[in-house]
């Protein structure tokens, strides 16, 4: 039960954090954000340098090309800096 617990609490965190600068969601509910920005459906390539993440069609598309078009030079440094890109 307490790692269920602990587990609940991270996700409800991140989730805010995920929402923090997103005009409208700041008060959201997890479901909610769960439901509109993480169960979407993707396509992720890999490559030397630069990983792609391609988005399906989704009303809630406009939000998220707004997050990612503030952060432009995305690298991931766990696989070995490559550069993170996004399409739509």
């Amino acid at each position: 039960v307490d790692f269920d617990i602990s587990i609940t609490l991270i996700a409800n965190t991140l989730y805010k954090l995920l929402v923090k600068e997103i005009k409208g969601f700041q008060r959201a509910k997890p479901k909610r954000i769960f439901r509109n920005f993480i169960e979407c459906p993707a396509t992720v390539e890999v490559n030397d340098s630069s990983v792609f993440v391609k988005f399906a069609n989704k009303s809630y598309n406009p939000i998220l090309m707004d997050w990612v078009s503030k952060r432009q030079d995305l690298l991931v440094p766990w696989m070995g800096n490559r550069k993170l890109q996004f399409k739509f």
